[in-house]
């Protein structure tokens, strides 16, 4: 039997060592972009909670609920009684100069309600008088002027939230391999108190 053994000692001993290459490979490949993506999407988590955070607590305030804060006048401005279309235009036309990303083209879209129930869970219809503006971007740029354009918009005063966002190389790209030009896709939402039904 132990001759046996130390005949196929050098076979055991590479089948152990293979094995041991074979599970470093898949921690390696497998693994270890897995856990790359899970830390990304739990910042991106983290994110849209602080979103939502700050829109239950701009809509406790609405509803009255945190009664004894004042409410500054920026948060407030973050809100506006109306949907000023116009003052949003020349906001993104500001952060487009701005960021130096090419703003291709962008949609429009006023909604008499709001989808808030979705992103709060609660029930159908809740915070009636807060509507929203449903926008849609496509930007042309490098990966930080479009980085940029985000940034800036996200300055604003206004509340936005950012719905989806995607981006891809365009297929002529005149930047080179280096800096290449990139289009990107942007659906946000920008919300305001109707102030016909609901007056301060």
């Amino acid at each position: 039997m132990m001759e046996r053994m130390n005949r196929y000692r050098s076979v055991i001993v590479l089948a152990l060592l293979l094995g041991f290459v074979l599970l470093f490979a898949f921690y390696s490949l497998g693994l270890s972009p897995a856990l790359g993506k899970l830390d990304e999407q739990s910042r991106e988590l983290a994110q849209i909670e602080a979103e939502k955070q700050l829109l239950q607590n701009k809509l406790d305030e609405m509803k009255g609920t945190t009664e004894g804060q004042e409410s500054s006048d920026q948060e407030w401005d973050a809100l506006p009684q109306s949907d000023l279309a116009d003052q949003l235009i020349l906001d993104v036309r500001a952060v487009t100069a701005r960021s130096e990303a090419t703003l291709k083209s962008i949609d429009f879209s006023l909604t008499q309600g709001n989808e808030l129930n979705l992103m709060l869970k609660e029930q159908e219809g809740v915070y009636p008088y807060i509507h929203e503006i449903k926008m849609n971007a496509e930007l042309e740029g490098t990966v930080s002027q479009i980085e940029s354009w985000m940034q800036e918009l996200e300055m604003l005063p206004r509340l936005m939230k950012v719905d989806s966002f995607n981006i891809q190389r365009r297929s002529e790209s005149a930047g080179g391999d280096n800096n290449p030009v990139m289009t990107a896709t942007l659906v946000f939402t920008s919300y305001y108190e109707a102030v016909s039904e609901n007056t301060k």
